[in-house]
């Protein structure tokens, strides 16, 4: 778990983003099978009802069955992963505190935008199910001072710290800053000149280049307080899906602030950031950033939504009732959507010397076949599968490894309540000889609209 929640950019950094809403199968390079051959068939259904108070029970497998015995909607599969609390608090009815520089041009784009999240019907949409009620924005900060060309993590939160300590009892009725509360998120603006500078994983990385904006806690004389800091990008390109700055703005605005509501002290009480054990080979190929929001930013084959009460673009963000309901994981769905995929049977597989995760387990120069299991929210297809190695994702092992992985189905087609089988062939070891893991998508396509499950395979 990583204690920081950094939203990425796609700026032709190598492994920033995964390529969103591919479509066709990808053979890769692997070898003919070997003389290792596994296979996994059958249903391995977990509970996963234990454990969070969030848990959603499935949807009962009588529910939605046709009146010719056919399979119910949707049809009984492996489950989608769930992102868990780590026991700490979320902000019941959290206030954003915005902090901005004096002639930012982007101010009434922020305060209009904030505004109108407030009295959204996104925010419930996105947020509730995890024990958030209303946003509330209190009035902008507003500094008079030049804002600095560099600033570090460190220095920023030196200076909220400074702010907070000099607000006096007065500071709600426009004195000063706002006092924190234990609901308050002080949203800090930088403007484009503004470089921030975070080595809050262990080297300097640099805004707009290595991240978008990001959200954690600071410590105060009397106490702690969630923030939030989203630098200026003149230019971004999220693989397509947001293509202005003031756009992206919006999108990275929101995704922080969902994030500090949901997991308001990722350092010390960390609340909605960690990933089920089903869910391990999928948090490996979204980079290890399992908030709520960076669930779906990294693999949503959606990447933004612009609901109409709204009016800005925003992310969908992840929904352990959908994903338990067999809905679409990433919330909220479009209108009229029918949610569909392909869930395969997980086992626990090594990725790297002392890691395991649950995945699939395919033995170098081997070969095994899973099961897939198909799944609708309603009648739709038959659809289409596909498979591939992806080449561009978060992810967490270290560099994206070589394709090493040739898929092939028994059949490429399916709908609800089908089992189709998925033979994968690997090549042998390539790179770095201590990380056996690869990353895997598997798609489910159809009229348009694709959904992708993604994991990792291991030995």
């Amino acid at each position: 778990m990583l204690s920081r929640s950094t939203l990425a950019l796609a700026l032709g950094i190598a492994g920033a983003i995964p390529s969103l809403a591919c479509t066709g199968a990808d053979t890769g390079t692997g070898t003919d099978a070997g003389p290792t051959s596994v296979v996994m068939d059958g249903p391995s259904l977990v509970d996963r009802s234990a454990g969070d108070s969030t848990s959603v029970s499935p949807p009962d497998a009588t529910d939605g069955r046709d009146p010719d015995g056919g399979a119910g909607y949707p049809a009984p599969h492996p489950p989608l992963p769930r992102v868990l609390s780590g026991g700490g608090p979320v902000l019941v009815t959290p206030r954003v505190v915005p902090i901005l520089y004096s002639g930012d041009p982007a101010t009434s784009l922020i305060e209009s935008f904030l505004g109108k999240l407030a009295t959204s019907t996104y925010w419930p949409q996105v947020t509730a199910e995890y024990g958030v009620a209303s946003l509330q924005v209190a009035p902008a900060v507003i500094l008079d001072e030049p804002a600095p060309a560099t600033i570090s993590d460190e220095e920023i939160h030196a200076f909220l710290a400074a702010g907070v300590e000099a607000a006096d009892a007065a500071a709600d009725a426009g004195a000063g800053w706002p006092r924190p509360d234990g609901e308050t998120i002080y949203a800090v603006f930088f403007p484009q000149s503004t470089t921030v500078v975070n080595d809050a994983f262990g080297s300097s990385e640099t805004s707009c280049v290595d991240f978008g904006a990001y959200h954690d806690e600071f410590a105060y004389a009397g106490g702690k307080s969630a923030y939030a800091v989203m630098p200026r990008c003149a230019t971004t390109t999220a693989d397509g899906g947001v293509g202005d700055a003031s756009s992206f703005l919006t999108l990275a605005t929101g995704h922080e602030l969902v994030e500090a509501a949901t997991d308001p002290y990722p350092s010390s009480a960390p609340a909605f950031s960690k990933i089920d054990a089903d869910g391990t080979g999928w948090g490996l190929d979204v980079g290890g950033f399992t908030e709520l929001a960076d669930m779906c930013f990294f693999v949503d084959d959606v990447p933004s939504i612009t609901p109409g009460d709204l009016g800005f673009d925003v992310q969908r963000i992840w929904s352990n009732a959908n994903a338990a309901s067999g809905r679409d994981p990433c919330a909220p769905s479009g209108a009229g959507e029918v949610y569909f995929g392909a869930a395969p049977d997980l086992s626990t597989t090594r990725v790297t010397a002392g890691l395991s995760a649950e995945g699939l387990v395919v033995p170098p120069e081997g070969s095994a076949t899973i099961a897939l299991h198909l799944f609708s929210q309603g009648p739709v297809g038959p659809w289409t599968l596909s498979a591939k190695q992806p080449s561009s994702l978060a992810w967490s092992l270290g560099p994206i490894p070589p394709p090493q992985l040739s898929f092939a189905f028994d059949d490429a087609t399916g709908e609800n309540g089908d089992l189709v089988h998925l033979t994968i062939t690997r090549g042998a070891l390539q790179g770095d000889g201590g990380v056996t893991g690869l990353p895997v998508q598997i798609e489910s396509t159809f009229a348009g609209a694709t959904h992708s499950y993604w994991t990792v395979v291991g030995e």
